[in-house]
């Protein structure tokens, strides 16, 4: 029962200092508005084998945990199976850079990239990463998110060794009316 308290205490205590001392939302967050929406998309997705296949989906983008994180859930159907993935993009504010998060139904795994916003284009790249042998063995991913209009914006993932990129998912993305 005294372990309880204590741990209640403890989360008390942590909770009035977060509201002493609220850090502010970083203004980095505001150029991310504009995949915040409801989306069609069109994409080039590479295959094992090498080949690519012409795929639709639908995106759905909104702020989440107080307007701090940007989750983009994705469905789509991807060499005949149903795949839904989901982007969190958002700012480290200890890193002083943009993070990117995929999780997917295809992979056992989420795959986290840093990086920067120029005009309007925000790359991030992951540390070196393991696709397995029939995607090419262990290579940094990078993820290309363009706005190209108010309503469409595109994404470009690749993956390479930091000289020599191979196209892995290329969509254009339309925003719904």
């Amino acid at each position: 029962m005294l372990k309880h308290a204590v741990w209640l205490l403890a989360l008390a205590s942590i909770a009035v200092s977060a509201q002493d001392n609220p850090t502010a939302r970083p203004k980095e967050l505001d150029a991310l508005g504009f995949l915040a929406g409801n989306w069609t998309l069109k994409a080039d997705a590479m295959r094992p084998d090498g080949t690519t296949e012409v795929t639709t989906g639908v995106m759905a983008g909104k702020w989440i945990v107080g307007k701090r994180h940007l989750e983009m859930i994705q469905s789509q159907k991807v060499m005949g199976m149903e795949m839904e993935g989901a982007l969190i993009v958002s700012w480290d504010e200890h890193k002083n850079q943009y993070v990117t998060s995929w999780f997917d139904s295809m992979s056992g795994r989420p795959m986290n990239g840093w990086g920067d916003m120029k005009g309007n284009v925000l790359t991030t790249t992951t540390e070196l990463y393991d696709m397995g042998p029939e995607m090419g063995g262990k290579m940094r991913i990078k993820m290309v998110l363009t706005k190209n209009t108010n309503d469409t914006f595109s994404m470009h993932v690749s993956g390479g060794d930091g000289s020599d990129w191979m196209t892995f998912f290329k969509a254009d993305f339309t925003r719904k009316r």
